[in-house]
């Protein structure tokens, strides 16, 4: 699977790409957020909605950043990178959306996200992204 320096550089790369798509979102370009996926990604969002295909990304996110989360902000971190291969990598993040205009709990919203990114020609790109919220519960 590699020798460990390989590893440090693509997780270095790897958590790189997150914060890009956290930029991208920041500055509502569904373009340059979707172009961090694979043509035939796969996009599970909270409500369970499935996005297919970068072009769909792009547009659903595009029209998210006119409407609902017009204004919004992201911001987030990698918890954790595992290689499944050499070009393969399966990542966990979690992350904050700051909603403007909404109030309470609605304002932020807490999530964790699995991500799968593969590296195709000599680039890592996104194909599989699904995002939870995190919920707090009461404690017993």
């Amino acid at each position: 699977m590699g020798n460990r320096g390989e590893h440090i550089a693509d997780e270095k790369t790897l958590s790189g790409l997150y914060q890009q798509m956290i930029d991208d979102w920041n500055q509502g370009d569904g373009q340059a957020y979707a172009a961090l996926f694979t043509e035939d990604a796969d996009y599970v969002i909270l409500d369970g909605e499935h996005f297919k295909g970068r072009e769909t990304i792009a547009f659903s996110h595009q029209s998210a950043f006119h409407t609902a989360f017009k204004g919004s902000t992201m911001r987030g971190q990698v918890k954790d990178i595992r290689f499944l291969s050499a070009d393969i990598a399966l990542l966990h993040v979690e992350g904050t959306l700051r909603i403007p205009g909404q109030a309470g709990r609605a304002s932020e919203q807490a999530s964790i996200t699995t991500i799968v990114a593969i590296r195709q020609v000599g680039r890592w790109g996104i194909t599989a992204f699904h995002s939870t919220r995190m919920e707090e519960r009461p404690q017993p």
